[in-house]
């Protein structure tokens, strides 16, 4: 009797002693499970945690952490799956709601997403969850969104300057003498009506790659500078991924076209690269560096065809939700067949926005550039250096009845150079009239 006692109480304590080893093993895989989703290794986080759900060790935060690890991974259907389980064992998993609506969204089952987010917003969350809700539920019912979208734009500009050329009517050659500027090299006032049209693309490659291009067609028509009227194509593709939650990587091939006047083919064309990285170093502060590398040519001057680079580094601070401010600085070179192109420049510039209203906003920036210049024009025995300074400001207003943006724009520019010839100030007003297809 004794031994069949001391042989049961064996065996009871062998299974308590497995049953809490068993409950500590899990514990640690899912503690083991979350340090992988920190250092952005959620794959293997999820093959963990997947093996454990099959032999049937796991329980509530093993199904979060599976959800989890699933939709950073791009595998909406599995965290659905597991999100959905917990939801069956957990009815007060609020949060697990939220991430269900983003997923079926996602998925474009809108009625599902609206489900969930009307019972979270029925138990009376936090102010900000529910402003988040309600914006998020304004989403909703616009439909599901598009991986393109069209737009077009018309305006009228008052320009004071739109030859950017002096006041003056005589300027100091090298020699000394005097030379008298005819009426088209002076400043000239003007007016013009300037058209929009333009395409952006987007498509997704699981959550962490994308392809996103754009083509935009600029045009400007003078009311009394014929030759000033311009047209331009500008294109581009950049292959986007995100190395993991704080840094996206973007390699943009781009493509432009100008033509000036009516009579020549193109005035200039160019072509580059332009890799850019932005890193969130902090969830309202983002670092942004880009390099560009052009090639340039021109239609009816060879000699000008020039390779550039800019480099250009910036930062933006979110203030709140509805603010931001940013600033950049820029350094580069062009190296031009004609020597008095080839110039050496630099600058720096500052940005404000400010969500007025729901429609309404508020865009101020300021920008300072330097432009130094490796050979002197002829007539001219200094190299020219140019020093502008611009200020400008933007309000538009989004008109619900029209579904349209309306702005208007104004910006200041003074241009100081050591060379007459290039000194100017310009001012110039613009109203717009933008459309979103």
């Amino acid at each position: 009797m004794q031994k069949l006692i001391k042989r049961t109480l064996t065996i009871s304590l062998l299974t308590s002693s497995l049953l809490m080893a068993s409950n500590t093993t899990i514990e640690e895989i899912n503690t083991q499970a979350i340090d992988l989703i920190k250092k952005s290794n959620s794959s293997q986080a999820y093959t963990l945690l997947e093996t454990e759900y099959e032999k049937g060790e796991y329980n509530n935060q093993t199904l979060f952490l599976l959800g989890t690890s699933a939709k950073q991974n791009g595998d909406a259907e599995s965290a659905i799956k597991y999100f959905e389980e917990l939801l069956s064992k957990d009815g007060s998993a609020q949060r697990i709601r939220l991430d269900l609506a983003v997923l079926y969204y996602k998925k474009q089952n809108l009625e599902k997403a609206k489900e969930l987010l009307l019972v979270v917003k029925a138990s009376n969350p936090p102010k900000k969850v529910g402003d988040n809700i309600e914006k998020f539920l304004v989403t909703i019912d616009k439909g599901v969104p598009k991986n393109y979208s069209l737009f077009a734009n018309i305006g009228y500009i008052v320009d004071s300057n739109a030859n950017q050329a002096t006041a003056d009517d005589t300027i100091i050659l090298n020699n000394g003498r005097n030379f008298n500027l005819s009426d088209d090299a002076q400043k000239t006032r003007d007016t013009a009506v300037q058209y929009g049209f333009g395409i952006n693309h987007i498509k997704t490659f699981g959550s962490n790659y994308a392809l996103q291009s754009s083509a935009v067609i600029n045009m400007v028509n003078y009311n009394k500078l014929d030759e000033l009227d311009s047209s331009s194509l500008s294109a581009s593709v950049a292959p986007t991924w995100k190395q993991n939650k704080k840094t996206t990587i973007s390699i943009p091939l781009i493509a432009n076209v100008i033509k000036y006047g009516h009579e020549d083919r193109y005035y200039s064309r160019s072509m580059g690269i332009a890799p850019q990285i932005n890193y969130m170093l902090q969830p309202n502060l983002s670092l942004t560096t880009s390099l560009v590398l052009n090639w340039k040519d021109y239609y009816k001057q060879a000699d000008k065809e020039s390779d550039s680079w800019t480099f250009s580094p910036s930062a933006k601070y979110l203030i709140n939700q509805s603010s931001w401010v940013s600033v950049g600085a820029y350094i580069g070179a062009e190296d031009s067949k004609t020597s008095s192109d080839s110039n050496d420049m630099y600058g720096i510039n500052l940005g404000y926005y400010k969500g007025l209203t729901k429609e309404a906003n508020l865009y101020l920036s300021t920008s300072y550039n330097d432009t130094s210049y490796d050979d002197s024009l002829d007539f001219f025995d200094k190299k020219r250096e140019d020093k502008k300074f611009t200020v400008s400001g933007n309000i538009s207003y989004f008109v619900d009845q029209i579904k349209s943006n309306i702005s208007l724009n104004l910006s200041h520019t003074k241009n100081d150079s050591n060379l007459e010839l290039f000194e100017y100030t310009r001012d110039v007003v613009s109203i717009n009239l933008g459309y979103r297809f």
